[in-house]
């Protein structure tokens, strides 16, 4: 299921089932990580701890 990740109503969502281990895709809106990921592309995220961390990965996190 694709999501919306601006909704003010999926965002929580999407943090909520990341937090539970689930992997989340999104469709990117937006050119402030260009040009490595640009409007429109489409995205999986997934927990990981920071020991799986390599090359041509992008490490994230979610907060408040």
């Amino acid at each position: 299921m694709l999501m919306d990740a601006r909704n003010p109503i999926t965002a929580p969502l999407l943090a909520s089932l990341l937090r539970d281990g689930f992997e989340v895709q999104f469709e990117v809106t937006g050119s402030s990580m260009y040009p490595f990921i640009c409007s429109g592309d489409r995205v999986r995220v997934r927990p990981m701890h920071e020991k799986q961390a390599g090359h041509g990965l992008l490490p994230g996190h979610i907060g408040h």
